[in-house]
């Protein structure tokens, strides 16, 4: 029994369109290492973009800099774990959903690249407790 010709010519697109698909996925699945460090590269310079905003307290703009472009290098040379990878892939996009990165947002991004990298971020010097005690003003009660 032979089909139609309108049912001939649909099972051909059908079948060009499966080949076009098994060979799209075929050149995703071969370029997919460029195709994901495009990405995560993209984001990393979004975060940068964002932190250099509002830079954290201990850090400067040549710190963050230095940081994210050990960042990139980290990644490019494969010096850094692929569960800290995750992790700060992760961080990135969590960071990023409101599409703008605060101060403490940033410290924790640059802490976590910083950790990732072996490196030591810097301490905030905060004030003793008994200094922050005598700034306050005291009031009298009722008063």
């Amino acid at each position: 029994m032979a089909l139609s010709r309108g049912c001939t010519i649909g099972l051909i697109i059908v079948a060009i369109l499966v080949v076009i698909v098994i060979i799209i996925g075929a050149l995703i699945y071969a370029n997919w290492d460029s195709i994901k460090g495009k990405f995560i590269g993209t984001m990393i310079n979004m975060a940068q973009e964002e932190v250099l905003k509002d830079i954290p307290d201990g850090y400067s703009e040549s710190d963050v800099k230095r940081i994210f472009t050990d960042l990139k290098n980290g990644l490019e040379d494969e010096t850094i774990d692929s569960e800290d990878i995750k992790e700060l892939a992760n961080s990135f996009q969590t960071a990023l959903e409101d599409k703008t990165i605060d101060a403490d947002e940033g410290r924790k991004l640059l802490e976590l690249i910083q950790d990732a990298l072996g490196q030591t971020p810097p301490m905030i010097e905060e004030a003793p407790f008994d200094t922050i005690m005598d700034s306050l003003e005291i009031v009298p009660e009722g008063g």
